[in-house]
């Protein structure tokens, strides 16, 4: 492609010299008119015209004036982009303690607080909030009807980090902790397994979804109306009252059939903590079959003194038939 010329470019300025020498002497004849055809009329200051530049080259902007604070700026960045000197180490690099293997792996194990060694005591117990969610049925139902009457092992998490944790202590949902395993299989009326994956995260809560049938699949068919995916109603006060204060961090819980918390535990399972679940469990699966016995006892009660009311004894029959008889 053929440059312009470069007095084709000064021509065209001289042109617009001359321009702009005609305006301003028009409004030169403006101003030298009588006050009387317009009284607001001021002269006009005239123009200062382009200086044309010698060559064939456009003429130069003046430079933008800069603040101190800027100036300031611009010298720190080229200082440190393209004339940084580098200056000798004053400081030891590096972290306080020792490194272990298993840290920064990216998966929190940390622990929110240590399970107790023995049942919490049924009257000081507090109450599992009831949580509503979408189970494998694909119905949202209720936490709190599932619970009541029941002894249940409740795991609680969000994400797959913290379901993990949980599964250090209740095993998975097809594979039982070989130590809750026994009391599973032979109480399956009165001991249960019931999973809370809770996800505020909309776009992972879909994903979940999506996998949804498939773990339905995997599962058996008890367990379809004991896993559940909460979305909503979990709220700061509810986390702090039952202890999920790290969301990256799994939770476990005993409830009684009362739906109160007579245990806990929180991250991996530690030391000891699996044997006190075991024993936490034992005992209140023995505190539902005694207050069971003694329901069916009072009910029991209750009928036979009914029967004693409303029948006639033996020796009112006598009576009246002697009465009879006279």
């Amino acid at each position: 492609m053929l440059q312009p010329h470069p007095l084709t470019f000064r021509s065209r300025l001289l042109l617009l010299q001359l321009n702009l020498q005609c305006q301003v002497a028009q409004q030169q004849l403006r101003s030298c008119r009588p006050a009387s055809t317009s009284s607001s009329s001021r002269p006009v200051k005239p123009r200062t015209l382009p200086r044309i530049p010698q060559t064939g080259t456009a003429p130069k902007a003046s430079p933008a004036k800069l603040n101190p604070n800027e100036k300031n700026k611009s010298k720190t960045k080229d200082i440190s982009d393209d004339d940084h000197t580098p200056r000798p180490l004053s400081a030891p690099l590096g972290l306080p303690t020792p490194p272990e293997a298993g840290q920064n792996t990216g998966v929190d194990t940390r622990k929110t607080f240590l399970a107790p060694p023995t049942l919490i005591r049924a009257h000081k117990a507090l109450y599992f909030p009831n949580l509503r969610g979408r189970t494998l049925l694909a119905l949202a139902s209720d936490t709190t009807p599932l619970l009541r009457g029941k002894t249940s092992l409740v795991a609680l998490f969000s994400g797959t980090w913290a379901e993990q944790q949980t599964q250090t202590f209740f095993g998975s949902p097809l594979v039982p902790h070989p130590a809750l395993a026994p009391l599973l299989a032979e109480h399956p009326d009165i001991l249960q397994r019931v999973d809370v994956n809770v996800e505020d995260n909309s776009l992972k809560a879909s994903l979940i979804r999506l996998f949804m049938p498939s773990l339905r699949r995997q599962l058996p068919p008890a367990q379809h109306e004991r896993y559940f995916l909460v979305r909503r109603g979990m709220t700061d006060e509810i986390r702090e009252g039952i202890g999920m204060r790290n969301g990256k961090v799994g939770y476990v819980y005993l409830v009684d059939s009362e739906c109160r918390i007579r245990w806990a535990g929180s991250g991996p399972a530690g030391e000891g903590e699996m044997e006190s679940l075991v024993k936490g469990a034992s005992r209140l699966v023995s505190e539902w079959q005694q207050e069971t016995r003694r329901r069916e006892a009072r009910i029991a009660a209750e009928k036979g003194a009914g029967g004693r009311e409303g029948g006639s004894s033996p020796l009112k029959e006598d009576s009246s038939r002697q009465a009879a008889a006279g």
